[in-house]
């Protein structure tokens, strides 16, 4: 599986394009690891002046007598494409597949109201909201494919990645993961473990160990790119299933919420014990109106 990229250029993720946020973030880590970015840079999603003018530091810096990867050097372009994603990323440049800069719209399927119309209902809120409209279908999507038909549980799902990530806007955690470096209850035993295998997705999973579970579950090589955790579609999977099998803590969304027995509160203890329980719960009885 080629890994999937999406040329970036100045002002993505802050003009138009809000949901190019997660590539840039990308974007400015591994600048970060380059040294590229100041340690104490904020990663935050927005291709602005300073990011650019790393980008064009990364460039120069790979002429074709130092190019890795890329026969021929890079281009000071200031923009990110195939091969400044390949050098950024140390593969072959036919390892990256460069996608459209459209956000991808998935439809509702058939039963369901429209998504704004749901929204509308759940009440979600303005900074949320272009992110749900954008990611609340896909998930929909993959609990309906995954055998997630029961409302309840769909509305407690919709509410987990509300609570856990924004609907998708905040993908990575915003720490830069050291705190977990040596974290041996992680299986964080190499160099560089903490940083690599940070939080990633609608529930953010941590650590070398639970990125090599959902490796082996999803067949996706998570640990040599554990930046995919991040992509929608991955972190939709991992949110659907991990809630229905219990992946997360070993209960799931049977043990709480099957038809009229809609358990919101402790239902909670699927993703993190009770932490924030009646605010989520809160959030899913929104949901649940909306798509009851």
């Amino acid at each position: 599986m080629k890994i999937e990229k999406v040329e970036l250029q100045i002002n993505d993720g802050i003009i138009d394009t809000p949901h190019l946020i997660d590539e840039v973030e990308i974007l400015q880590r591994r600048l970060k690891d380059w040294g590229l970015l100041p340690k104490d840079a904020k990663i935050d999603g927005l291709f602005g002046s300073v990011t650019k003018a790393a980008v064009e530091q990364f460039q120069r810096m790979r002429p074709a007598d130092r190019s890795q990867f890329v026969p021929g050097g890079l281009k000071v372009t200031g923009k990110v494409d195939r091969n400044t994603w390949a050098e950024l990323l140390k593969v072959k440049p036919e390892e990256i597949a460069i996608v459209t800069r459209k956000p991808k719209i998935w439809d509702m399927p058939g039963g369901f109201s429209s998504v704004d119309n749901i929204l509308d209902i759940a009440q979600c809120i303005s900074e949320i909201r272009p992110f749900a409209k954008k990611n609340l279908p896909l998930i929909l999507n993959q609990c309906l494919d995954n055998g997630v038909i029961d409302r309840g549980q769909i509305a407690y799902v919709f509410a987990t990645a509300e609570h856990e990530s924004h609907f998708g806007r905040l993908m990575m955690e915003l720490a830069d993961g050291w705190d977990y470096e040596g974290h041996e209850d992680l299986g964080n035993t190499e160099s560089g473990d903490g940083p690599r295998f940070k939080g990633r997705g609608f529930v953010q999973i941590t650590g070398r160990h639970n990125y090599q579970i959902w490796s082996e579950k999803l067949g996706i090589n998570l640990i040599d790119n554990p930046e995919k955790a991040a992509l929608p579609e991955i972190a939709a999977m991992i949110l659907v299933r991990g809630m229905r099998d219990g992946s997360f803590t070993g209960v799931g969304l049977s043990d709480f919420i099957v038809g009229a027995d809609r358990d919101f509160y402790n239902a909670r203890k699927i993703v993190n014990r009770l932490d924030r329980a009646d605010h989520i719960a809160q959030i899913a009885e929104h949901y649940f109106k909306a798509i009851a």
